[in-house]
């Protein structure tokens, strides 16, 4: 059975249909989201383990205000005052989008794949706004 996320507030109109029986999704409970940044989660996307480094002026910010429940400080560097954080989460667009608000504060050591698509996303900007 396939679960979708619908944004309530874009809900125009609804029709309540009483022809379909209700099913519990057995794949759906009160953990489903445990393993994302906000709501969007795709069944074939995986736990992925995410690690960042924060320079001074980010790592204080993330400390306090965690991006996830699962982070945890790896390395704190006394002599710039970095720090490097482990998350274990699905990287969905909610993640993308909060790691983009970091800007050059922070840097990707793991996957390759997420710092490639933050880096894909950063010089397409770049290429748009040049003046």
């Amino acid at each position: 059975m396939k679960l979708f996320n619908l944004a309530l507030d874009r809900i125009v109109d609804f029709h309540i249909r009483h022809d379909i029986t209700y099913k519990e999704n057995p794949d759906f409970g009160e953990d489903y989201f445990n393993d994302v940044v906000g709501v969007t989660k795709h069944s074939r996307l995986k736990k992925e383990k995410i690690v960042l480094r924060a320079d001074n002026s980010q790592a204080n910010y993330i400390l306090t205000k965690p991006i996830h429940s699962s982070q945890r400080i790896v390395n704190i560097n006394e002599a710039d005052n970095s720090m490097t954080f482990e998350l274990e989460v699905v990287v969905n667009w909610e993640l993308v989008s909060q790691l983009l608000g970091f800007g050059a504060g922070i840097k990707i050591l793991e996957p390759a794949s997420l710092a490639q698509q933050l880096s894909d996303i950063y010089k397409k900007a770049l290429s748009q706004y040049r003046v």
